[in-house]
């Protein structure tokens, strides 16, 4: 009887160090929930019900500048850096398809008149590029905002944070499973976000982390220096000027930037679609600096 007793508490024991450690850890080494995109479009459609776009950022953006956002959260979809929505529009064109773009992220000059458009929302809520099975039919030259999802960037320019949006194909408790295991699982922030969701979604979100830092320290130069002769970005309120910008002459930033003979071919080039060549070198490097993390 002692015996059969003294059983059940080392089963008992054992079960409970199963629960508590080796499942966790099996779990973790092994990365048991993966994200894979089925490409079954739903993020693509009805873009506008998914989005969890920040209200207090955008609002707390447009009242100090110099970055504003002339859309409302609760209408936005698919943004694209300015560079991007050209050829996605040249894609478009190749492929007989209406897509349209509004302004969103602008700097502005009240003396110039002049606003500069960083980035545009798509006007479109279900996406042109979906074919008939809803596929994508340039999944190997889409924006930025296509290849990191389901990571976002924020555009905050302190916090440049990488978040997970979610996917709406997956159930709410599946996302928030999802969400936890991505971020609290792994010690290394880059290695446990490839193991999760692949080179090519991290690399695409730390490209584009990269190209958003280069376009802030312009925005910043133009709103901090004055006397610069290019562009003198306002820092107030958005209302103060809001009406009055049916008169300015809006500009998309790539082209002002490209435009310019003053600026240098390192700065043009951040106005630019990286290469596939670019991405898979930064891909490389990423998996450089994840294997000599695990070394130290």
């Amino acid at each position: 009887m002692l015996k059969n007793s003294k059983a059940k508490q080392l089963n008992k024991l054992t079960l409970q160090a199963t629960n508590l450690y080796i499942k966790p850890f099996l779990n973790w080494y092994f990365m048991e929930i993966k994200f894979n995109c089925n490409r079954s479009g739903c993020c693509c459609k009805n873009i506008r019900r998914h989005n969890n776009f920040q209200k207090d950022l955008f609002d707390k953006q447009n009242e100090s500048g110099p970055w504003y956002n002339l859309i409302n959260p609760n209408d936005l979809g698919v943004v694209v850096y300015s560079f991007e929505k050209d050829m996605l529009l040249e894609l478009a064109k190749k492929n007989n398809l209406k897509i349209s773009f509004s302004p969103h992220n602008v700097i502005i000059d009240e003396e110039q008149k002049k606003v500069l458009v960083i980035r545009y929302m798509m006007d479109q809520d279900t996406c042109p590029f979906l074919d008939k099975k809803d596929m994508c039919c340039i999944f190997d030259s889409n924006a930025f905002i296509c290849r990191l999802y389901p990571l976002g960037l924020d555009t905050d320019q302190k916090t440049r944070r990488i978040h997970y949006f979610g996917c709406p194909g997956i159930s709410d408790s599946k996302r928030k499973e999802d969400n936890e295991k991505v971020f609290k699982t792994r010690g290394s922030y880059l290695t446990h976000m490839v193991d999760y969701f692949g080179y090519d979604i991290v690399t695409a979100s730390e490209m584009e982390r990269n190209v958003f830092d280069k376009i802030t320290a312009v925005v910043k130069y133009f709103s901090d220096e004055k006397n610069n002769p290019y562009f003198r970005a306002i820092k107030k309120p958005l209302t103060s000027v809001r009406q009055n910008l049916k008169d300015f002459e809006f500009i998309d930033f790539h082209t002002f930037i490209k435009s310019n003979p003053s600026f240098s071919e390192d700065t043009k080039k951040i106005v630019t679609f990286p290469s596939n060549e670019e991405f898979t070198t930064f891909a490389l490097s990423i998996k450089k600096e994840i294997e000599e993390s695990k070394e130290n």
